[in-house]
């Protein structure tokens, strides 16, 4: 059962559930890909609120959708992207990717936070309110990337704070300034720290050995910067989660692929990080990449 905002709501998917109410659709016909149990299963779809309430048999409903011969499947989710890369406003985005499949994206803004700050990324949330797109978003951790950078805005750990409040948003975006982190710095510190029990993506091409236990050990879940088989192997080993990224600049899935087995699977994901225009419209998104 989905989260609700309401209790009237709650009861009335329960009601839905169990057949004593009619519900807003059902998909008729289809077979479902219950990723559960890794099956293909027969039954309809039931659907009220945008919400999926349960797969079986629904003979009353206000409406229904024939698919018969498809098979229903969970849309696609891009682990890790910046949006901005694309060259697209946020509903020109969506516009382009939702009909290759993908149906939620975890964003990481801080490339329009580099330039308006606070104010950027709030336009592009506000942007993304009503889209057929769930995107969720990652608060940027490093805006500055680095002291040695003069962007037009910066975020401080309270700006931080606001954004990881934000009921779309995932956790904190990649930590850029591996540096920092292997220096211990202070202002590291307080932004992992705000992020509670939320994940806290990685940036750390290269690292390995006692700095990449270090970097590991600091917090950090996740990384998208590996671009061959040992490095990826230390990352996995050192229990951070695998982005296999394939964008339009940095194609390294292929090379990682073998990583991924019956072991490692549920620590593996796909990421963009940066795909353009032109790759979204020629060549798709997360369907290209598998």
């Amino acid at each position: 059962m989905y989260p609700v905002s309401s209790y009237e709501t709650w009861a009335r998917r329960i009601s839905i559930a169990q057949g004593h109410t009619p519900p807003d659709t059902v998909i008729t016909g289809a077979r479902v890909l219950n990723v559960f149990t890794q099956q293909v299963i027969a039954g309809d779809l039931a659907i009220a609120d945008g919400a999926i309430v349960g797969v079986g048999s629904w003979p009353h409903a206000h409406s229904t959708i024939d698919r018969s011969g498809y098979i229903l499947a969970p849309s696609f989710i891009d682990a890790h992207i910046h949006i901005e890369s694309s060259m697209l406003w946020v509903s020109e985005f969506a516009r382009a990717v939702v009909p290759h499949g993908t149906g939620a994206v975890i964003a990481d803004p801080h490339e329009i936070a580099n330039v308006a700050g606070l104010g950027g990324i709030a336009a592009m949330r506000d942007a993304a309110v009503g889209m057929p797109l769930n995107v969720h978003w990652a608060a940027p951790s490093c805006v500055p990337a680095s002291v040695a950078e003069s962007p037009g805005a910066s975020l401080s750990v309270e700006d931080i704070s606001e954004v990881l409040a934000w009921h779309e948003t995932s956790g904190l975006g990649e930590m850029m300034d591996f540096p920092a982190v292997l220096r211990a710095e202070r202002n590291v510190y307080d932004k992992l720290r705000a992020t509670g029990a939320m994940p806290r993506d990685g940036h750390a091409p290269g690292l390995r050995g006692r700095d990449l236990q270090a970097y590991a050990g600091a917090g950090i879940s996740s990384d998208h910067e590996s671009t061959i088989m040992d490095e990826a192997r230390e990352k996995l080993e050192a229990g951070m989660m695998l982005m296999l990224r394939q964008g339009s600049s940095e194609k390294n899935a292929l090379d990682l692929l073998p990583l991924v087995n019956d072991a490692t699977w549920h620590r593996c994901c796909f990421a963009s990080d940066d795909r353009d225009a032109h790759d979204l419209l020629h060549n798709g998104h997360v369907d290209d990449i598998l």
